[in-house]
């Protein structure tokens, strides 16, 4: 929603109380290779339907994945859990998978003690192709509230020549954490283990709760120039797709699909890590509070390589990078390192600390990447500190008594090895 004038616990009391589970940022979830691909999106749905009007499809379809993003406010009646996670496509239930709760994204206020839910549903049984498509159910409970939806679709046009890559990020990421379990302010993503050659790079996010506020700029980077999407009448403003009719704000229709061109953060040939930041935006009377569901990530067929554990984390390879003091070969490093950590067989419970504190360490790295690229010195400099201390942070963790006892020493010894550097590098910065 709109306004946030401050930032408050009662959220957070709430939720702890209810047994609310914790926000899920969006994370790799599954790679579509080779393939052809489309979506369609439809706003305006609080009173619980809408059509979404597909168009694109120009082959056979493979999969379909139906998402869709709702609150419940027991201001109004609700138990504060948006548990929608049945509804209908052309009057065929389906049953969605839980990819996270999160704020209520400021309504009916940014002291509501509600909260939000996104769901994914594999609904290939039921589209074809081209045409309408009717989502119902969306507001199922009393205090539900839905914001949108929207249709994926991966299909094979028979030109292997256009064949894309498709990374799918999921979650449900609100840009003002407020307080909320396991949130964080503003957002961020990164795809690694790309080997780029050639050809347009395109990032597309699908974001809910989108009203004409003032939104955040966001900033995709790979090494090449910082692409910045500054914020416009029509970034996150929820009138981007069709609407219902029936949006529960008076000035947007909640629900976006935006796509950018990030080619030109590309350069030569050769292996990069993409990285998307968002930070929480300065907090004003008309500032807009959004969630962000999914981020497809859209390249040239055979860029990226992946493998993919039994969960929906991902862990990835990526050639060496080159070692330097520069944002590129930093990010480049923790890219490699992370995905070292995620597909670690030996790490044990320690594994999920040791992931987190790198990946916030890189988080602090592309802020300052970011404020570099606006010629800001000061938070540049703040922002590299904050850096240098989570890499530092990731360092103890590995030189604790509780590593020592639960990891194998020759891992230790090289995440230590590999760390040490980039945290050198990054202090140099």
């Amino acid at each position: 929603m709109a306004t946030i004038a401050r930032v408050t616990s009662t959220i957070a009391i709430y939720l702890l109380a209810c047994g609310v589970a914790h926000a899920v940022p969006v994370s790799f979830a599954r790679l579509e290779s080779g393939v052809d691909w489309t979506s369609a999106g439809v706003g305006g749905v609080s009173g619980g339907s809408g059509t979404i009007a597909l168009a694109g499809v120009s082959g056979t379809v493979h999969k379909a994945y139906l998402y869709w993003h709702g609150l419940d406010a027991p201001e109004s009646g609700g138990d504060g859990v948006y548990d929608n996670e049945n509804v209908t496509i052309d009057g065929n239930p389906v049953t969605g998978t839980s990819l996270g709760d999160s704020t209520t994204n400021c309504w009916p206020d940014p002291f509501g003690t509600g909260s939000s839910r996104a769901f994914r549903a594999d609904v290939t049984a039921f589209v074809s192709g081209n045409g309408s498509y009717a989502i119902a159910g969306l507001s199922a409970k009393t205090g539900h509230s839905g914001n949108g939806a929207s249709l994926i679709v991966v299909f094979d046009d028979g030109d292997p020549g256009n064949d894309r890559d498709l990374a799918f990020f999921e979650g449900n990421d609100s840009s003002f954490a407020l307080g909320f379990p396991g949130e964080t302010d503003g957002w961020s993503a990164a795809l690694d283990g790309i080997t780029y050659s050639s050809g347009t790079v395109a990032a597309q996010l699908h974001v809910a709760d989108g009203q004409a506020f003032t939104e955040t700029t966001t900033t995709f980077t790979a090494g090449g120039p910082v692409v910045s999407i500054p914020d416009s009448t029509s970034l996150y403003d929820g009138n981007t797709v069709p609407t219902a009719g029936t949006s529960r704000a008076s000035n947007g229709e909640l629900w976006d699909i935006h796509t950018f061109d990030l080619t030109s953060a590309f350069g030569a040939p050769g292996p990069y890590v993409l990285s998307m930041n968002a930070p929480k935006p300065p907090i004003t009377p008309d500032v807009d509070c959004l969630g962000l569901l999914v981020l497809l990530v859209d390249l040239k067929a055979g860029s990226v390589t992946t493998t993919t554990s039994t969960s929906t984390t991902t862990s990835t390879t990526l050639p060496g990078c080159a070692v330097a003091p520069t944002f590129a070969s930093v990010n480049c490093r923790l890219g490699v390192m992370i995905a070292r950590l995620e597909a670690a067989p030996d790490l044990g419970r320690l594994q999920a600390g040791l992931v987190n504190a790198a990946k916030q360490a890189r988080a602090k790295k592309e802020q300052a990447e970011n404020f570099d690229a606006q010629g800001k010195a000061k938070q540049r400099r703040n922002a590299l500190k904050k850096a240098v201390k989570k890499l530092g942070s990731f360092l103890h963790k590995l030189a604790s008594r509780s590593s020592r006892k639960v990891i194998p020493a020759a891992t230790r010894q090289s995440f230590i090895d590999e760390a040490t550097p980039i945290l050198n590098d990054l202090r140099s910065l």
